[in-house]
């Protein structure tokens, strides 16, 4: 038995506000929280396996868009090149993960981040992504200047 829009809507607004305030103020948790929140409210007025296919969808929808732009915001490209901008995503004690983002679009192309295997940095392409050899050199040159840096910053230890 599928849930009355409305009241639906009601309940979900002030949830899905806080997580956009949240989102605007870079508090993720927070932000994840109230998003939960709101799915669980949706969910209470139409059960699964039914799709919310409604105006609710639309909201949560545009919520989670709301809220990923923010987290891409967040993060300011240390590295910005003709056609990637690479962000730091974690700085950890001994490595550090970085996202490959398309500078056109705004697109995830992929990761770089530690190959323990391999004692290196390597990049992770995102699926169905193609490069051509100049997003393929930006990269590459980026994990080149991360190693020197390592192995830099281990000299002076």
């Amino acid at each position: 038995m599928a849930g009355s829009n409305n009241a639906c809507i009601v309940e979900i607004t002030p949830e899905i506000a806080i997580a956009r305030s949240s989102a605007a103020e870079h508090d993720w948790f927070d932000s994840l929280n109230h998003f939960a929140q709101a799915v669980q409210i949706a969910d209470k007025h139409y059960p699964p396996p039914q799709d919310y296919d409604n105006e609710v969808d639309t909201m949560l929808s545009r919520c989670v868009g709301f809220m990923g732009g923010q987290m891409i915001d967040a993060a300011e490209p240390v590295a910005k090149e003709r056609y990637l901008e690479i962000r730091l995503v974690h700085e950890g004690e001994k490595t550090s993960t970085w996202d490959v983002v398309s500078a056109k679009h705004g697109d995830l192309l992929g990761i770089i981040r530690w190959w323990g295997a391999w004692r290196q940095y390597t990049f992770f392409p995102s699926n169905n992504t193609v490069f051509n050899p100049d997003c393929m050199r930006e990269i590459s040159r980026f994990i080149e200047t991360q190693m020197k840096a390592r192995k830099k910053s281990k000299a002076v230890l």
